[in-house]
C-alpha cells in the first residue's frame, strides 16, 4: 500500500515522543504524563476496550492498515460510505482542551490525506477571560472558490492603475487549489474552562483524496507538548527570537526533519504568550519594583499617572545606578531616539561615563512623549532620585523641548548637542555642494576639529564661506548661529570626558534593540535592563582588579611622566595617555620666550600632512 510504511514509522515516532513528554509547571519539569482525551458513549460506536486504547495510546499497525483500506473505499463511495473507526471525528464527542480536539481532527484528515485549516474563529467577550477562543472552525484546505485567471482586459486595466505609481518587483507565489469542498469541523468549548467537543461535522470531499501526500499533510499540527511550551517559555523570557528556537528545538529532537512543529507554529505560541501577557504586564513591573525596594532600600521608581489612573511616564534607578551618579554623575548622555517595547514608548537613558572611561547607567525612563511637561517631569524625578546632586555637563540631540527643560531644571549646567549628528545633515543636505567645491570637504573638518581657539574658528569659517561663496547656504548658516552648541573649541573648558557626541547613548539604545523588539512587554525590556547593569557592574570590577594588580611592561619613551601617570591613572587611562604621548613624537617646537611662550609644528617627515599648519 503506497505510502504505509512512511505512515507507520511516523505514528511509532509520535508515540515515542508522547511517551517522553514531560509535563512543565511554571517553575520548571515535573512528572511524565500521556495525552489524554475523552468521549461521550454516544458519540463512539468504539468498543470500551479501544475506546480505552484511544486515551492512552496511539494506532497500531493493523489499525493503521485497517483505517487505510476503510478510508480508500469511503473515497471511493464518494466519501461518503460507512466507516467504523475510533479515530473518526463524531458529533459531541469531547476533549479535555481545544489542543487535544484539534490535534485528533487534524490527525484524523492526515490518515485521511488531506489537510484541515482554520478558517474562522470565535473569542469571547468576557474582560476576565482575556479575549479567549470559544468556538474553532475546520475547513479542508479545497474550500472556496477556485482561482480565477484574469483575462488580458483585466490585466491591462491593472497596468492603467499603476501609470504613475512607484512600482516594485512583484513576487511569483502559487496558490492552494480549490474546489469548493464542503468537508467541515466545527469545535466549541463546552463551559468556560472546560472541556471542547465537536459541535458540527461535514467529513464529504468533492475533491480525490492523495495518499501519496500524506507526509506533508501533518507537517506543523502536531501539537506541542508541555515541555516543549515550557522551552518555548523559557526562551521567550529570555528575547531569544524565533528563528533561533527553532533551531534549539530542532537540535534537541534530532534535527530539522525530526521536529514535526513549524516556524509558524511557535510564533503562534509566543503570540498567545505575549497576549496572557499584555493584560498584566504593568501589574508585574510594580509588584517587581515593589519587591526590589524590599530587597534594597536605595531602589528608586516613580510613576507618572494620567486622569484615568494609567501610567503616563515611568522612571527608575538601581542602588548600584544611584553610587555611580554620585562617584561620576558630572557629565551625563541623555538620548530618546529609541522605541523599544509593545506601547510605543521612548527608551531613555541616563548615560554616564565611570573613571575607566566606560559606560553606566544613572538610570532609565519611559516617556509618554517628548514635550517640557514631560521632560521636566523626568529630570525632575531624575534629581529628586539622586539626592538633589545636580549635574555639570550634558550632552543630548538638537530637540528644543529638552533644551529648554534643562535651562529650567539644570541651570547652571553647560548644556551640548551631539556634533555627530549636527555634521552628518550638514553633509545630506549639501551633497552636491562638497562634490562641486573642491577642498571644502577638508577645510570643513579641519575648522570645526582642529580650531584651538574662538577667535581661529571663526576667523576661518568666515574665511571659507566667502572663498566658496556659501553665504547664501541655508545650513551653513544655520551651523554658525549655533556653533556654542555643539564645536569643540568652545567647550574646551567644560567636563565632556571622551565624548563629544550622544554616541554612547546610541550604544545602549542599540544594545537594547538587539535583544528587546518592539513587541516586547515591558517586563521583557526589564529583564534585559537588568542584565545590562550585570555587564557593567562585572566590568567595572574587573577593571578595578587588573589596574590594582597590574602595571605596564614597559613605557613608550622612558620619560618621567609616564612613571607618574601609571600612579596617577588606572589601566584605561593610562593607554589613552599613552596615545597622546605618542603623537607628540610627530611635533617640532622652539621655545620664543623663556618659560612662557613655545611655537609647534608638525614636523616635515610625516606620511599624512596636516592640511593647515597653526
Amino acid at each position: 500500500m503506497q505510502n504505509t510504511n512512511d505512515l507507520k514509522n511516523y505514528t511509532l515516532l509520535i508515540t515515542y515522543l508522547h511517551e517522553q513528554e514531560l509535563t512543565v509547571s511554571e517553575n520548571g519539569f515535573s512528572s511524565i504524563n500521556a495525552p489524554i482525551s475523552r468521549t461521550t458513549e454516544a458519540a463512539s460506536t468504539a468498543t470500551e476496550d479501544e475506546h480505552n486504547s484511544n486515551n492512552n495510546q496511539f494506532l497500531t499497525e493493523e489499525e493503521i492498515d485497517e483505517f487505510i483500506i476503510t478510508e480508500q473505499v469511503a473515497a471511493s463511495e464518494g466519501n461518503n460510505g460507512p466507516i467504523d473507526s475510533a479515530y473518526t471525528p463524531q458529533p459531541l464527542q469531547k476533549f479535555e482542551s481545544r489542543a487535544a480536539t484539534e490535534h485528533f481532527c487534524r490527525f484524523y484528515a492526515f490518515l485521511a490525506s488531506f489537510k484541515f485549516a482554520v478558517k474562522h474563529s470565535m473569542r469571547t467577550t468576557a474582560k476576565k477571560r482575556d479575549n479567549k477562543i470559544i468556538k474553532v472552525e475546520l475547513k479542508c484546505t479545497h474550500s472556496g472558490k477556485a482561482h480565477q485567471r484574469k483575462s488580458t482586459e483585466e490585466e491591462e486595466a491593472e497596468v492603467d492603475k499603476q501609470i504613475g505609481k512607484k512600482t516594485s518587483a512583484k513576487r511569483n507565489t502559487s496558490v492552494q487549489a480549490k474546489s469548493e469542498c464542503t468537508c467541515t469541523i466545527t469545535l466549541r468549548e463546552e463551559w468556560a474552562g472546560g472541556a471542547w467537543f465537536i459541535m458540527h461535522q461535514d467529513l464529504d470531499h468533492n475533491h480525490e483524496l492523495r495518499p501519496g501526500d500524506r507526509d506533508t499533510l501533518f507537517s506543523g499540527h502536531k501539537y506541542m507538548t508541555d515541555m516543549e511550551k515550557g522551552l518555548i517559555r523559557m526562551l521567550n523570557d529570555n528575547n531569544i527570537p524565533t528563528k533561533q528556537m527553532v533551531s534549539i528545538l530542532s537540535y534537541l529532537i534530532g534535527g530539522p526533519t525530526a521536529l514535526s512543529m513549524m516556524k509558524k507554529d511557535i510564533s503562534n505560541f509566543r503570540t498567545k504568550i505575549n497576549r496572557e501577557i499584555k493584560a498584566s504586564d504593568m501589574t508585574k513591573v510594580l509588584d517587581y519594583f515593589r519587591k526590589r525596594q524590599t530587597e534594597d532600600s536605595s531602589f528608586f521608581y516613580k510613576l507618572d499617572l494620567d486622569e484615568e489612573w494609567r501610567v503616563r511616564n515611568l522612571f527608575w534607578a538601581d542602588g548600584c545606578s544611584i553610587e555611580y551618579y554620585k562617584e561620576y554623575g558630572e557629565c551625563i548622555s541623555f538620548d530618546t531616539t529609541f522605541m523599544t517595547n509593545r506601547y510605543n514608548l521612548p527608551f531613555s537613558p541616563f548615560v554616564g561615563i565611570t573613571g575607566h572611561a566606560q559606560s553606566c547607567l544613572f538610570g532609565c525612563a519611559f516617556l509618554h512623549d517628548e514635550t517640557i511637561e514631560t521632560f521636566l517631569w523626568v529630570f525632575e524625578t531624575f534629581l529628586e532620585a539622586m539626592g538633589g546632586k545636580h549635574l555639570v555637563t550634558v550632552i543630548t540631540d538638537q530637540d528644543k523641548a529638552m533644551k529648554s527643560t534643562i535651562q529650567l531644571v539644570f541651570s547652571n549646567a553647560t548644556h551640548r548637542n551631539c556634533m555627530f549628528h549636527i555634521k552628518s545633515k550638514c553633509y545630506n543636505r549639501n551633497t552636491k555642494v562638497f562634490s562641486q567645491h573642491e577642498g571644502l570637504y577638508e577645510d570643513f573638518e579641519d575648522i570645526i576639529n582642529n580650531s584651538v581657539t574662538i577667535e581661529e574658528f571663526e576667523t576661518l569659517w568666515v574665511k571659507m564661506i566667502e572663498d566658496k561663496n556659501l553665504q547664501n547656504n541655508k545650513y551653513m548658516t544655520k551651523m554658525w548661529q549655533t556653533r556654542h552648541r555643539f564645536l569643540p573649541v568652545y567647550f574646551k573648558h567644560d567636563f565632556f570626558p571622551f565624548i563629544q557626541t550622544t554616541s554612547r547613548s546610541e550604544s545602549m539604545n542599540l544594545r537594547m534593540k538587539d535583544n528587546v523588539g518592539p513587541t516586547y512587554s515591558m517586563m521583557g525590556f526589564i529583564r534585559e535592563y537588568n542584565c545590562v547593569i550585570e555587564t557593567i557592574n562585572k566590568n567595572k570590577r574587573l577593571e578595578e582588579s587588573y589596574s590594582n594588580q597590574k602595571t605596564p611592561k614597559e613605557f613608550i619613551f622612558g620619560y618621567t611622566i609616564e612613571q607618574q601617570a601609571t600612579e596617577l591613572y588606572n589601566q584605561n587611562i593610562f593607554r589613552k595617555f599613552q596615545v597622546q604621548l605618542k603623537a607628540t613624537a610627530r611635533l617640532s617646537y622652539k621655545e620664543t620666550e623663556e618659560g612662557k611662550t613655545f611655537e609647534v609644528w608638525p614636523k616635515s617627515n610625516q606620511i599624512h600632512n596636516v592640511h593647515r599648519i597653526r
